[in-house]
């Protein structure tokens, strides 16, 4: 069972560039690779888990391992959005 998050914008924001900036910037290889680089969260590119190592760490690997034949989990309404949002990661990888 894999648990996920998505980073979303209120269509009301005063501030939609800024946010869009945020959202690209956490979602993205360089800035995905920082903020899960510290260990606070598994990323969900496959390639920046591949450059952080995480598939031969001890602790991370068994993590890291199921997400090909994990069953995806999300409490809330919203699943179908962050079901999209996970499915599009590696769309990410492949084309940015």
């Amino acid at each position: 069972m894999v648990f996920t998050v998505a980073y979303v914008m209120n269509n009301l924001a005063q501030h939609k560039a800024e946010a869009w900036e945020l959202i690209s910037y956490l979602t993205g290889k360089e800035g995905m690779q920082k903020w899960t680089g510290t260990g606070f969260a598994l990323p969900t590119r496959k390639s920046v888990a591949k450059n952080l190592g995480y598939e031969q760490d001890p602790l991370r690997s068994p993590l890291v391992a199921p997400v090909n034949y994990a069953t995806q989990w999300q409490l809330g309404l919203r699943s179908s959005i962050t079901l999209i949002t996970s499915l599009s990661a590696p769309y990410w990888d492949n084309n940015h």
